[in-house]
């Protein structure tokens, strides 16, 4: 079995150009599995297959994309690959998916960096930090510390701003507390990632 990808705006429509369902189709409903036959421009067919649309931002990539599961024959693939690079798409260079994901505000940077984690892990203790981490764990703990950070930097621009408003002892210390908190588990992080 393969798997042939195809990201963009007009995905859809260049896939349905050569898919003919077995079923009446009209336009396929997102993330709903349809079975058919992949031809060519002659009208031929290339291989019996599963079709899936996946519409914006719902998508691995957050745009719309469309999945062509096939037979996982190097003679089948190769000729849908030609099709559609024949009619006007191109192939996606190493980790495009992941970046298009990046940019396209469905992963972070620590989620994206945990997708080659992931492919590289060469332990279940490797694969398993990577999964947590394209998981969100990370982001949510890094976020978590910029929110609290950032709220120390207010209360001292406030105190930098209204010097004659004397803050009482306790917040100065609690603004101080809580960033040598947030240093020392940053710290703790960092020792931890790579």
């Amino acid at each position: 079995m393969a798997i042939v990808r195809l990201s963009g705006d007009g995905c859809l429509g260049l896939a349905l150009d050569y898919f003919r369902p077995t079923g009446s189709l009209d336009l396929p409903l997102s993330h709903v599995f349809y079975h058919g036959f992949l031809q060519d421009s002659c009208g031929l067919n290339i291989d019996e297959i599963m079709f899936v649309f996946m519409a914006n931002p719902r998508s691995f990539t957050a745009e719309d994309v469309v999945e062509i599961h096939c037979h996982g024959g190097y003679q089948t693939v190769s000729k849908i690959l030609q099709l559609f690079i024949g009619a006007g798409a191109r192939l996606a260079r190493p980790g495009e998916f992941s970046y298009r994901a990046f940019i396209n505000g469905r992963l972070d940077l620590s989620q994206a960096e945990a997708i080659a984690d992931l492919i590289h892990a060469r332990s279940e203790t490797a694969q398993s930090l990577a999964l947590s981490q394209m998981g969100g764990q990370l982001s949510r703990a890094l976020y978590e510390h910029r929110d609290l950070l950032k709220e120390s930097l207010a209360l001292i621009e406030a105190w930098i701003d209204f010097p004659d408003e004397e803050l009482p002892q306790e917040n100065i210390l609690s603004i101080c507390k809580q960033i040598e908190t947030a240093v020392e588990q940053l710290r703790l992080m960092v020792s931890s990632y790579n």
